[in-house]
């Protein structure tokens, strides 16, 4: 069998390499210009010392190209990480067929830098697969493919050691197959089609009041060397971040600021909770962040980049990425629904999240025909999209059932008199949040959550939907969320609190809690007490609650509360 290679990089080299060992005829091998630019050893050169005759054309669709490859009468054409797209007039020259092979799982990472956008988007395996190309980019039948796990901690150098260790054993399979007929072409899903483009030096800009401790630490370990690397600035000077570790512990702050340093390197907080900067160079001398940078200096942000003329071309870069999600959020909106972005969630998820509200007054055949508005958001990859109806409303709940939502939550809305006292039992001390409560409401927000639609989500980790609350109570102290929070105390120990939003005549029970030490002693009640007598100027005291809660709805009603409404919590979760 007559093989044409078309490479660059070590995993060209390796499939030359076991190509040539098996005994198989390589006519020639394809490579870039600039290969010996960036390497000291090319696959052009092991193609030379192999009496292998090479070509670097500039145009590898062009007339002379065509020329060339039709006198050779090849079998097969091998794309091992070439890199540019071939045209239809080159990729049936071959008498057999041209194969790919692609660093991703088909049809859902479908274009460049599969294994760079594995990471940023936090998968938990990835596949290496082998194409018979076509005309179309990654859309070819699929003759052999194969999974490998990710760890939390691998970088783009742990998943390219492994595509370039692996391909070629699979690359001498798949030709064994072709030589003796025995292979097997696969069809490609297009549904589950997703496309991933080219990725910039610029990508990697990390502004810290934009990303979450998971994003920063995905973009690092996607980006490090042999890539240019996800950067910061600080003081005016690009900083260049090699790799990173989350942290274990719900340690929050100001975004951009270092809280430790130590020999583990600097704890920097991102959008949400820190993370540890393990190692980081200055571009412009080597030099490491760590000896240089004291605790509680800050890299940057937006509002810090904005200052900084250095780096104001790459804030400007995130800043219009920002807008067109705007855009996006907006761009539909009508008398009938409307789908928002939720920064919020999307922030703490890493990916798109969007709400679909929909008017009260809408009846259940306009809805069907507004389901059409939703395509291009289905399609999306991941997408989080939600959405809360009346629970009466049983046709509709059919109708987002057979278009992929699934039910994640029923909410029962619990309603009190604020005239109607409850008298406060004096197990424990009341009283309204002061700052240093911060880290104690965290404590117990994490462990005692457990029936939220986040949680009751199987596409969502069960640690993500701990973070979710506890982020919800630690921006009311950022004051970002919620209009007041009491606590609770008993000898001198926080072991509740109470957050509440105020609408119009109503307090609205944001997020209660309490220890779980301390769940029989009436704490929540003399929370609930207290908030009564001491907040002026409302007519009714609101809270929602899961049905599945059974311990919460005996507390609202133990409490003077009467059932208002219920409510279906729908999710719709393409990952």
């Amino acid at each position: 069998m007559k093989i044409v290679l078309w490479g660059k990089g070590e995993r060209s080299m390796n499939c030359l390499s076991a190509l040539h060992d098996k005994g198989y005829k390589v006519e020639l091998v394809v490579g870039h210009p600039e290969e010996k630019l960036k390497r000291d050893v090319s696959v052009l050169d092991l193609a030379n010392r192999m009496k292998i005759n090479t070509y670097q054309p500039e145009d590898p669709n062009n007339g002379k190209t065509e020329q060339l490859l039709n006198a050779l009468q090849t079998d097969l054409f091998v794309l091992a990480g070439y890199g540019k797209i071939l045209k239809q007039n080159i990729i049936g020259i071959p008498k057999i067929m041209c194969i790919n092979l692609h660093a991703g799982q088909l049809p859902q990472y479908r274009g460049s830098s599969p294994l760079n956008w594995a990471l940023i988007n936090e998968e938990s395996t990835f596949n290496l697969t082998i194409e018979k190309v076509n005309e179309g980019v990654d859309t070819g039948d699929i003759l052999l493919e194969r999974t490998f796990k990710i760890s939390i901690n691998d970088t783009i150098r742990d998943l390219q050691n492994i595509a370039n260790r692996h391909f070629p054993l699979m690359l001498l399979e798949v030709v064994r197959q072709i030589e003796d007929g025995s292979y097997v072409l696969t069809s490609q899903d297009n549904s589950q089609k997703s496309y991933y483009p080219l990725r910039f030096p610029d990508d990697g800009f990390i502004l810290w009041d934009m990303y979450t401790s998971r994003q920063v630490h995905n973009h690092i370990r996607a980006l490090t060397i042999p890539y240019p690397c996800a950067f910061t600035f600080f003081k005016g000077r690009r900083v260049n971040l090699l790799t990173s570790e989350l942290y274990d512990y719900s340690y929050f702050g100001e975004p951009g600021r270092i809280y430790r340093k130590s020999k583990r390197g600097l704890l920097v907080c991102a959008k949400y909770r820190c993370l540890w900067i393990k190692d980081a160079t200055f571009l412009d001398s080597g030099e490491r962040l760590i000896d240089v940078a004291m605790k509680y200096d800050k890299l940057s942000t937006v509002r810090e980049a904005l200052d900084d003329k250095s780096s104001l071309n790459e804030t400007k870069i995130i800043i219009d990425s920002c807008d067109t999600e705007k855009k996006i959020s907006r761009e539909i909106t009508n008398s009938c629904v409307t789908i928002n972005l939720d920064k919020y969630f999307s922030d703490i998820l890493g990916y798109n999240v969007y709400s679909l509200v929909l008017k009260d007054d809408v009846d259940s055949i306009e809805k069907v025909e507004l389901m059409n508005i939703l395509g291009k958001y289905l399609q999306m990859k991941p997408v989080l999209i939600y959405t809360r109806i009346c629970a009466s409303d049983s046709k509709f709940t059919i109708q987002l059932e057979d278009i992929g939502f699934y039910i994640v939550e029923t909410n029962a809305v619990y309603q009190r008199d604020m005239k109607k006292k409850v008298k406060i039992q004096g197990r424990c001390t009341v009283r309204n949040a002061l700052p240093e409560d911060r880290d104690d409401v965290c404590v117990i927000t994490e462990k005692c959550f457990r029936y939220s639609r986040f949680h009751n989500d199987p596409n969502i980790d069960n640690q993500v939907a701990n973070s979710i609350k506890v982020l919800w109570v630690s921006n009311y102290f950022l004051g970002k969320r919620g209009d007041k929070m009491v606590v609770a105390e008993v000898d001198n120990i926080v072991v509740g609190f109470l957050l509440l939003l105020y609408k119009e005549d109503k307090l609205i029970v944001d997020l209660i809690a309490v220890d779980s030490n301390y769940r029989r002693e009436n704490i929540a009640s003399d929370m609930i007490a207290y908030v009564a007598q001491n907040c002026d100027g409302f007519k009714h005291i609101q809270a929602d609650t899961q049905l599945i809660n059974v311990e919460s709805i005996k507390f609202y009603e133990k409490n003077s509360f009467r059932f208002k409404s219920s409510s279906y919590a729908f999710h719709y979760h393409n990952k």
